[in-house]
């Protein structure tokens, strides 16, 4: 029996197996899913006109949100599971601690992961390869809108920083980005298949649930205790010299491309519910893209 507190060494060519395998599996299961969600959708009012050509789309996107919104909330209970067991959940600067106690001088190189973080990492680095594949397949190149780029690059910049911190050691940072990236989403999509079901009251508390959300983990947490400790922590505490590697340079400037991404979709919620305030609409459309599939 694998116990969850193991650590698991670091090896590239069973990794690469065992995540080719995983991406394979998460886009067998957003297959299955999504023809369940097909089943649900056939619940919707939309479904009750006849002969309107939204009809198809509508039952699509209600799939869609199906699985991110199943997605997500189970990434999201494993992910506390994981990260509230650990020192640095409550304290950044145990980020840069080993499990013996003692900081790693000049090198970022922390240990091997344990058996429960490896898992975690599987499993989202496998979701963001099949949600890179499907935003990229499923979108053609007259429905790609303004979004459409900015979602690729928050996609390829998170899983750069998934997979280099893995391999680098600093599985810490990892885990906080997934696990703070992860929380709103849930919130999103059950607000996106409220407001496909005509539920405006619910679908109102829900976008303003997600945007409230959305705010503090990704503006406020994010930036605090992962961006900070790991620009200032990281090299008051393992006095790491930037000359020793550029992986210091390389991890920061995708921190800091990810926070970027999350100010700018900040604006556009917030222009949504300004207007919903302002001028009594509808609620707010998902102004991230028709088919993001972010942490994300």
């Amino acid at each position: 029996m694998i116990e969850w507190t193991m650590t698991v060494h670091a090896d590239f060519s069973r990794d690469a197996v065992l995540l080719a395998a995983s991406t394979v599996v998460m886009l067998l299961l957003q297959l299955l899913v999504e023809r369940l969600g097909a089943v649900f959708a056939r619940l919707a009012p939309v479904h009750k006109i006849k002969d309107k050509p939204q009809t198809k789309a509508m039952a699509k996107k209600i799939s869609e949100s199906v699985w991110r919104f199943t997605f997500y909330s189970c990434a999201l209970m494993y992910g506390f599971h994981v990260v509230s067991r650990k020192d640095y959940f409550y304290n950044s600067k145990n980020m840069w601690v080993l499990a013996d106690g003692f900081y790693p001088g000049k090198s970022w190189i922390l240990g091997n992961p344990p058996f429960d973080v490896y898992v975690y990492y599987l499993v989202e680095c496998a979701f963001y390869i099949s949600a890179t594949i499907t935003h990229v397949a499923k979108t053609t190149a007259a429905a790609r809108n303004k979004d459409y780029t900015i979602m690729l690059v928050h996609h390829l910049a998170t899983l750069s920083l998934i997979m280099s911190s893995y391999f680098i050691g600093t599985w810490p940072v990892g885990t906080m980005v997934m696990f703070l990236h992860d929380c709103c989403d849930p919130f999103l999509e059950m607000a996106k298949m409220l407001k496909y079901f005509n539920r405006t009251t619910a679908c109102l508390f829900g976008f303003w649930s997600f945007g409230l959300v959305f705010i503090v983990t990704r503006l406020v947490l994010y930036p605090y205790h992962v961006v900070y400790s790991a620009m200032v922590d990281s090299m008051q505490l393992t006095h790491l010299d930037p000359l020793y590697g550029l992986f210091w340079y390389f991890a920061n400037c995708l921190l800091m491309v990810i926070l970027a991404l999350n100010a700018i979709w900040t604006i556009f919620i917030i222009r949504g519910f300004v207007k919903v305030v302002l001028q009594g609409a509808a609620p707010p459309h998902d102004t991230r893209s028709d088919d993001e599939t972010s942490l994300s």
